[in-house]
């Protein structure tokens, strides 16, 4: 499709905004972590990854424009990226960049099950009201009436599966945005099928690591296996123990 796209478009059109987009899916729905007994490894997922990134590239089907770079965003007004791998909520992103786009959107599927990231909440050690933050802190992320109306305001999906389920079988998960799509359908079936165990402390690293020399090897700057050879050589920078050979 992303051949397709650009050949007819004259090279205008991009399937996605970059390869790496697609880095987010397969990390995310990886079986197993980086690290096994001590020792880095890659599973098959994202081993298929980094012939698939090639084959994008190569293919011209991504326009080469990283996540929340300027072309990133221009691109969301000026109809030249077909797709973005985005969170639950990044809805919003597109309705800052390009809020007459409303009712052009609709989001799909993913291949495959998977988590990016996460939000999180903390107070302050030093702060004088520990106790009042703390039940803040409670009150948006457990209260069911904030939450549905939080939802209906910003087309966000909360952590809480009462008011999931509701807005994904009932009329309230109907996007404006999205023209009229039940995009909590998607969010709520997919939710129970997010492997989430493979998330370690080495994670950040690895992650940069992978994606740092990923770029040289898409962009015909190394081979392969000196690719392969860059992230051992990275991550032993880190942690000097571990076995980061791979081949």
């Amino acid at each position: 499709m992303g051949q397709t796209l650009n050949q007819k478009s004259g090279g205008k059109v991009k399937m996605l905004s970059t390869y790496k987009d697609l880095f987010v899916i397969a990390n995310g729905s990886k079986a197993s972590p980086w690290v096994v007994n001590n020792k880095l490894t890659i599973d098959p997922t994202l081993t298929s990854f980094i012939d698939i990134a090639k084959k994008v590239r190569d293919a011209g089907a991504d326009a080469n424009a990283d996540s929340w770079s300027a072309p990133w965003s221009a691109s969301m007004t000026n109809d030249t990226v077909f797709a973005y791998v985005l969170p639950t909520w990044g809805e919003g992103i597109i309705k800052s960049y390009a809020p007459k786009t409303a009712g052009d959107w609709g989001v799909a599927e993913a291949p495959t099950p998977y988590y990016d990231g996460g939000t999180f909440m903390s107070i302050y050690s030093k702060s004088q009201n520990k106790e009042l933050a703390w039940q803040f802190v409670k009150y948006i992320t457990t209260n069911k009436d904030f939450l549905t109306q939080h939802d209906k305001d910003y087309g966000d999906f909360s952590d809480n599966l009462d008011v999931d389920k509701t807005f994904a079988t009932t009329d309230a998960g109907n996007d404006a945005f999205c023209g009229g799509q039940n995009i909590y359908k998607i969010y709520n079936d997919g939710l129970p099928k997010i492997n989430g165990t493979t998330v370690t402390e080495y994670d950040k690293v690895i992650n940069t690591a992978f994606q740092t020399e990923l770029d040289l090897y898409v962009n015909n700057k190394c081979t392969k296996d000196q690719f392969l050879k860059k992230i051992g050589d990275d991550v032993k920078a880190t942690y000097p123990n571990m076995d980061t050979s791979l081949s």
